[in-house]
């Protein structure tokens, strides 16, 4: 089956933008001389490793100059052993034994006194037999299983990286390159068999659209991993292996090597997982793969007679397979040259019995290993995409993980304790008490430090054949000696360690341990591992450090016993204890948490470089003093703070920066520039004296408060990407304080997400594409008031003249207190709230002018046509001085409107103008469409108009008669007598003045609002959509109306029937029905009438509806509101009409068997609500409640019809609360046995739950978000398909029931039975 893969990165991948050439050449002509170049690094730059492992000298080990440790355990050991001369005697005397010579010699009458005391003897006699039993016990004792136990022991450092994942992180890389030495003959043994051409993107630089994603295929096909894969991975295993590359760099060459580094590694995890597809090829390749790129694999399942097959083509597979085989294979190979090498003949015969053991039993136990764990391990084939959704440095984390979990299942040490060898606590015990235990660990320690002194030996012996021939596999073999070294040191402290561990007081203890107590020897033991584990030849940790709250975690420089200079961490958990250890930033390789914690780097002489930086616990705090830091992501998903705390201070992120959350970048010093390759901002990003240098792609959808420079070509900082963008991009939809625009390419930058600029605008000689998506704001200034491009205007000032040589565009309001050119369109859309020029406008193409207000207090000369739609500027003069036809679109609000247009069409008025003053038209231009003219202001009509008229925002302040019928928009006045045909109203305020009378023959209110402080008089029927409001209104026909009615007085009279419908509500103090008519009055919907209801009428139907507001409650029903403002119980059933209020200070009880029914919402304030055990209270629509206390007792109810909304309250549910619609729980306390059934989503925010039982049941789907939340008894019955969504915790201690129900993020319900 064809792979595919997003094209971005991988199709693509081929390596090193321009320096791939050089790059390539190497890897095609060089064999990778891993072993040769780490052995010589460690030579020249770590000779300190040498001196610990080889000579036991700590002086100059970087990691014992932090915890401050100048020896070895296992060294004072067997120096203090000697001090009692009893003790003496029985260790050495088992050692003279085990080399066949006489031991009792030196057994003096003293020494038996004191043997006789220390075995608990009555008789001297009784010694001789004691000692001759502990001497013998050596004939027992198996010296295979000690080399085992060096072999299969396992040490954990102060920062978390084990022994064995140190072991598995060497044995990777050497593989990688062993890999990349065989690329070659795979390709020419590819090209024979199928016929591949070595020829098309190898070596070259694929560009790509990095906003469009139709160029985001690519097939991997054989050729395509033969020619592009392999050969890019070639490329970074290469910058691994050969120093030599790291010469090219230029200043700050440790910091960029480290850069360099931690990037390779990350693209070589990648490229081990992309799968090689054969299956539409040819099968043989697969083989040729596995015996190519797992050769020891390979080798040793033949040699097992056993079929060797990868369960996936990936080099990942092959490397671990070939990495257990060579661990083994490598160790016993170091055991036989040390037989070889040593005259010891007790020593020889251990390691060539051991050596045997291991051939004749590892290789099953190997082969079946590794095909459990290729089987099982998942492979990707699409890693690019990946690559765009995760940054480069998470594949660093990825890579780092890799040999965790490898090293747990896959290292040599897994092998070794598979073998058939009796363990070493069969001998001796772990941990030594007493006598005798301590003397055969003594002894064991005695014997280490021989093994110790002839591997030494075998390592002075390949060093030597090393530097006179200094090939690869000579360097292996010294490193193998020293990696061996390493083992026997830990195991002789581990060793030394249980032999005084558990009897620090006594006198054994303190003769060994040198009167050390038990905490510190803990201490020194840790120190010693810290010591060892810190002579890694792979520094880079596979280990994460995750800071808690409180924590501070400083790097710093400091400088060893041997006055070398080095950098050390020194981590102070706020739990307590301090950890300190050398090399931090390798230690860091895996990433540092910032949960709550603080990261302060306050010297690094050879930089610092940490691949990944995350923060997810608020507070979490980086602190920088020195120069030449680097992050290569830093992840921020939670309030951060970065200080640059004094002038040397700088921070480089090669990789990425994302915030989720609120990032605070401080700088107390001169401006200061942060180079960071690609952000991606979902939050805030505040900064001061700070401007961030972009150098790749900016995606911005939250806020940035600083100086944002666009100042590079697309290109990553470090060429480590195989591919690169054709341009430099913002995309998003963000808000920018200060942005730069300093890019010289010839593609310039995409503006690909809409960016608010809020204080300042330079595009210096910047390309910008799309720049309609650069929104300017607020106050922000244009360099030089002058703009070439297109450009977006929001909610923005300006007391400048500006020129825009392109198109404008108007969102939410603009204010120009100057003159403003447009030489394109300019668009003012139908978002834009207010537009206001205090100046003239000039416009060369079309006008596009949808904003709600505009104010234009001098000349708007337009030669193009008006759009506009539902616009309430006002344009005191507006000129149409167009030579072809003109047209008005939609509405304007003019003083004054000239038509200079010379056409002979004129200028054509398809929706309205609304006139403030007059109107004028020059040499006879033409004007047409009269009707949409509309009186405004105090204007008059001068001349006849034809058809009816409107009026806008118009002020009537004399009495008049329209013959016509008069529409109204927005606000109008009416300021005396008006006599009209008819009334319509739309889209505004109508208001009749105090003591005036408007009579009509019929009215329609269609939207807005009728503010009536006269009178009015409808002769026929009325329509509302509006709402109307205070006043006189007589009504002689029906009304139909759908919108609020909030007056003073409303009167149905007429002979005829009559109707009042309002699907709204209506509200009055006075209603009168004076309908003479025998069919009366239908009263179709409710009327709330709050002083006076008189009637005259001789039929009123529904008067039901009819509610009469009062304090009292008649037959269990009251019509109004149910106000509670003290103490009050309800011991009989009530209905209320209204909604229930409960004042602060009130308690309202529902007593035993009584029911409320609520019909409306219920407000609760600083109250006490208590429902009794067979009561029920129940709302029809909505509960606020605000510091309430909420009791429902054993039996009692609370239904909720719609939704709770509650702050500060207290709810105690030890009966029913049911609630039908959504709950928002804020700052509340939630409590009691009953059960809470809800039936909506649940959001809680800062609440206490004291485990009450909760039910989840709906037949829509459910959102539960916000804090965590405790429960006893927890039921889930949702059946819709979408189910129960889980953004938060759920902790349950009783019973869980999920039933049919769909949860999502399940996971985040949680037992604590």
């Amino acid at each position: 089956m064809k792979k595919k893969v997003l094209s971005i990165m991988l199709s693509i991948i081929i390596l090193f933008g321009s320096s791939y050439c050089w790059l390539y050449s190497y890897a095609k002509n060089s064999l990778m001389n891993y072993n040769k170049n780490l052995l010589e690094s460690i030579l020249s730059d770590r000779y300190w490793l040498i001196e610990t492992l080889v000579d036991g000298n700590l002086n100059n080990n970087i990691y014992a100059a932090t915890n401050g440790q100048t020896g070895f355990m296992l060294n004072e050991v067997l120096e203090n052993y000697q001090k009692d001369e009893a003790f003496k005697f029985l260790v050495d005397a088992m050692e003279r034994y085990s080399n066949g010579d006489e031991y009792a010699s030196g057994l003096t009458d003293s020494i038996l006194s004191t043997l006789m005391e220390l075995f608990g003897l009555s008789e001297i006699d009784e010694v001789g037999s004691n000692v001759d039993s502990l001497v013998k016990s050596v004939d027992e004792l198996k010296y295979e299983s000690i080399i085992k136990d060096v072999l299969v022991n396992d040490y954990t450092s102060s920062w978390g990286e084990t022994y064995n994942e140190q072991n598995m992180q060497y044995e990777i890389m050497k593989q990688s390159a062993e890999i990349c030495n065989n690329i070659s003959n795979f390709s020419s043994s590819a090209a024979d068999i199928i016929g591949l051409s070595s020829s098309g993107l190898q070596g070259s630089v694929i560009t790509y659209d990095p906003f469009n994603e139709n160029e985001a295929d690519y097939k991997v096909t054989t050729e395509n991993y033969v020619n592009h894969i392999l050969k890019s991975y070639e490329g970074v295993v290469s910058n691994l292996v050969n120093d030599d590359k790291f010469e090219m760099l230029d200043s700050n060459k440790a910091l960029k090597k480290k850069v360099l580094e931690a990037s390779s590694v990350a693209l070589a995890s990648a490229y081990q997982k992309v799968v090689f597809d054969t299956s539409e090829t040819s099968p043989m390749l697969a083989q040729i793969f596995c015996e190519d790129f797992s050769e020891e694999y390979a080798s040793l399942a033949k040699k097992s007679g056993k079929a060797f097959k990868l369960a996936d083509n990936v080099l990942e597979q092959c490397i671990l397979a070939d990495s257990i085989v060579a661990q083994k294979e490598g160790m016993t190979a170091t055991l036989n040259r040390v037989a070889i090498n040593t005259p010891d003949k007790n020593i020889k015969k251990t390691m060539n019995g051991f050596n045997k053991i291991v051939d004749d039993s590892s290789d099953e136990y190997i082969l079946n290993q590794i095909a459990e764990y290729c089987g099982s391990e998942k492979v990707i084939s699409n890693f690019v995409k990946s690559k765009i959704e995760k940054s480069l440095s998470k594949y660093a984390i990825d890579a780092a993980t890799f040999p965790v979990k490898s090293a747990k299942q896959m290292s040599c040490s897994a092998v070794m304790k598979a073998l058939s060898i009796i363990e070493l606590s069969t001998w001796v015990a772990d941990t030594a008490t007493g006598i005798k235990d301590t003397s055969k660990k003594t002894y064991i320690c005695k014997y280490i430090n021989k093994l110790i002194n002839e591997v030494v030996k075998t390592y002075k012996i390949d060093l030597k054949n090393y530097q006179n021939n200094k090939t690869d596999e000579n360097a292996a073999l010294v490193l193998k000696d020293l990696e061996l070294l390493k083992a026997l040191r830990l195991y002789g402290e581990k060793t030394a360690y249980d032999t005084i561990r558990n009897q620090t007081d006594s006198w054994i203890g303190i003769l060994l341990g040198g009167n050390d107590v038990a905490e510190y020897l803990d201490t020194k033991n840790q120190n010693s591992i810290d010591n060892l584990l810190g002579c890694s030849f792979e520094r880079k940790s596979a280990s994460e450090i995750t800071l808690s709250e409180g924590d501070i975690f400083s790097i710093a420089d400091d400088t060893t016993q041997g006055g070398k200079k080095f950098t050390r961490a020194v981590w102070k958990k706020a739990s307590g204890g301090t950890i300190t250890f050398a090399e931090p930033d390798y230690k860091l390789a895996n990433g540092i948490y910032l949960n709550g914690g603080e990261l302060r780097i306050i010297s690094a002489c050879e930089g610092c470089y940490i691949p990944f930086v995350k923060s997810s616990v608020a507070g979490g705090k980086i602190s920088i003093y020195c120069s030449d830091v680097g992050f290569g992501e830093l992840e921020c998903n939670t309030n951060t703070e970065i200080a640059l705390e004094n002038d040397t201070a700088e921070l480089t992120i090669f990789d990425k920066l994302t915030n989720n959350s609120t990032l605070t970048i401080s700088n107390a010093n001169a401006e200061k520039s942060i180079l960071i390759n690609d952000i991606t901002n979902q939050g805030t990003i505040n900064a001061s004296n700070i401007m961030l240098n972009i150098n790749g792609q900016l995606i911005n959808n939250g806020d940035i408060n600083c100086k944002v420079n666009i100042y590079g070509c697309g290109d990553p900082l470090f060429d480590v990407y195989f591919s690169k963008p054709l341009y430099q991009g913002i995309s998003g939809s963000g808000t920018i304080s200060e942005l730069y625009f300093n890019n010289n390419t010839t593609r310039g930058v995409g503006i690909h997400g809409k960016q608010k600029v809020t204080k300042f605008l330079s595009t210096g000689k910047t390309r910008i594409r799309s720049g309609k998506n650069i929104h300017l704001s607020g106050d922000c200034a244009i360099e030089n008031n002058y703009y070439k491009g297109d450009v977006t205007f929001e909610d923005y000032n300006s007391n400048s003249n500006l020129t825009i040589e392109g198109d404008a565009t108007v969102i939410n309001s603009a204010s120009f207190n100057g003159n403003i050119v447009v030489k394109g369109t300019l668009n003012v859309t139908n978002s834009c709230q207010n537009f206001i020029v205090n100046g003239n406008v000039s416009v060369m193409g079309d006008t596009l002018f949808y904003a709600k207000n505009s104010t234009i207090t001098g000349d708007l000369k337009l030669c193009g046509n008006l759009k506009t739609d539902n616009n309430t500027g006002v344009i005191d003069k507006i000129e149409f001085a167009g030579n072809t036809p003109q047209t008005i679109q939609s509405s304007i609000t003019v003083n004054e409107l000239i038509n200079s247009n010379k056409s002979k069409s004129g200028i054509t008025v398809e929706g309205t103008v609304t006139l403030l003053k007059y109107l004028r038209n020059v040499n006879g231009a033409k004007f047409a469409n009269s009707t949409n003219i509309f009186l405004t202001n105090s204007a008059e009509i001068i001349g006849e108009l034809k058809g009816g008229i409107s009026a806008k925002n118009w002020t009537c302040n004399n009495d008049a008669v329209i013959k016509g019928s008069l529409r109204l928009y927005e606000k109008c006045d009416i300021n005396g007598n008006l006599t009209v045909k008819g009334i319509t109203t739309s889209k505004g305020e109508l208001t009749l003045a105090k003591d005036k009378t408007l009579s009509t023959t019929e009215m329609k209110i269609s939207s807005g609002s009728f503010n009536n402080n006269g009178k009015v008089i409808v002769k026929e029927d009325s329509v509302f959509s509006a709402p109307i409001s205070n006043g006189y209104w007589e009504f002689h026909g029906s009304v139909d109306a759908s919108a609020p009615i909030n007056i003073d007085t409303l009167e149905m009279t007429s002979n005829s029937t009559q109707v009042f419908n309002n699907s709204s509500t209506t509200n009055v103090k006075a209603l009168l029905l004076n309908n003479k008519s025998l069919l009366g009055i239908t009263i179709g919907s409710k009327i709330t009438v709050s002083e006076d209801y008189k009637t005259t009428s001789v039929k009123v139907i529904n008067q039901d509806n009819i509610i009469i507001l009062s304090n009292t409650v008649t037959d269990n029903t009251f019509e109004g509101n149910y106000n509670v403002n003290s103490e009050l119980t309800v011991s009989e059933d009530i209905n209320v009409k209204g909604s229930l209020n409960v004042s602060d200070g009130s308690k309202f009880t529902i007593d035993n068997g009584a029911t409320v029914f609520v019909n409306k919402k219920a407000d609760l304030g600083n109250a006490t609500i208590i429902v009794k055990n067979g009561a029920t209270l129940e709302i029809k629509n909505g509960v606020k409640a605000n510091s309430t206390t909420i009791i429902i007792e054993n039996g009692g109810r609370l239904v909720i019809g719609d939704y709770i909304y509650t702050s500060n309250c207290s709810i105690t549910a030890d009966g029913d609360i049911v609630v039908k619609g959504d709950s928002r729980l804020n700052s509340s306390t939630v409590s009691g046995a009953g059960l809470i059934t809800l039936y909506g989503d649940l959001d809680t925010s800062s609440c206490t739950w004291n485990k009450p039982n909760l039910n989840l049941k709906s037949k829509v789907p459910q959102i539960i978000s916000g804090s965590a939340i405790t429960v006893n008894d927890l039921t889930v019955d949702n059946t819709s398909k979408s189910g129960v969504s889980l953004d938060t915790s759920i902790k349950y201690y009783g019973v869980y029931e999920k039933n049919t129900s769909v949860i999502k993020a399940e996971d985040k319900i949680i037992s604590n039975s």
